[in-house]
């Protein structure tokens, strides 16, 4: 595998992961209140 390919893949994959982690947190207020 390519390692620009693989980089790449990894910061698509942080990005999401980070996009999940900011919406859980936005749902957990949102239910709390």
């Amino acid at each position: 595998m390519d390692l620009q390919i693989l980089q790449q893949y990894q910061s698509l994959i942080l990005r999401i992961y980070m996009l999940n982690k900011s919406i859980n947190e936005s749902d957990y207020l949102k239910s709390g209140v």
